[in-house]
């Protein structure tokens, strides 16, 4: 016989963010052993037609990883709340933050974009995603200086605002750049975390309406649609 139990008073109801990491914990552990018994058993088989198959497993990982991708970017939408965000505002406001967190690090703020334009947006995860950004980058040197600066570029009636976040000691290869927004590719493989990554900051600024670019010269390039206020 089942008997139900009464909450308590210190019983609470999971979150939504709870369960998004839950899930990105539990997904990231099976599928990371799943694939990498496979590599192991690759690396030791003899038999061409089960190194086939072999073969065959870890490209239906990798699958996994995009079908994971697409189940978390659905879940972020549903946490997403965009308003017009003055951006020079929030920019200040996200240096200052950096400066209390990080007084140990130079941070160079080259300019800004003129005062009258905003910036379409979910102000706390645009704010979360950013210094994702810049615990990214410091993992790599953790004294390492950062530089901002940010242009905005109109064509008739569309705007949108250039952010750029870059550090002179981090470089990454050809094969780091092409997987660095994978899920679980930039917290796992190259910092030894267990986190999803990088992938959540890509997922929300395509969920905005932007996009998120990495190269070697100007480092990470943030493209967020934007207003001109008259």
């Amino acid at each position: 016989m089942l008997v139900s139990k009464e909450p308590t008073q210190d019983s609470k109801p999971i979150t939504l963010d709870d369960f998004t990491g839950l899930l990105i914990h539990s997904y990231n552990n099976h599928l990371s052993s799943m694939m990498g018994y496979a590599e192991l058993a690759l690396l030791e088989c003899k038999d061409e037609k089960v190194g086939e198959r072999l073969n065959k497993s870890l490209e239906s990982g990798i699958t996994a990883v995009h079908f994971g991708k697409t189940i978390l970017a659905s879940i972020g939408r549903l946490q997403v709340n965009r308003t017009e965000v003055n951006f020079n505002a929030w920019f200040k406001s996200f240096i200052e933050l950096l400066q209390a967190d990080f007084e140990d690090n130079e941070l160079v703020v080259e300019n800004l974009v003129p005062e009258d334009i905003e910036i379409l947006t979910d102000f706390s995860w645009f704010t979360e995603c950013c210094v994702d950004l810049i615990r990214f980058l410091l993992a790599f040197d953790a004294k390492a200086d950062l530089t901002f600066s940010s242009e905005v570029e109109s064509s008739d009636n569309d705007h949108r605002v250039f952010i750029y976040i870059n550090s002179e000691q981090v470089e990454l290869d050809e094969n780091q750049q092409e997987w660095l927004f994978t899920p679980f590719y930039s917290s796992r493989l190259l910092l030894g975390e267990k986190d999803i990554g990088l992938a959540k900051a890509h997922g929300f600024f395509e969920q905005i309406g932007g996009s998120i670019e990495w190269d070697n010269e100007s480092g990470f390039t943030i493209e967020v649609p934007a207003v001109l206020v008259s």
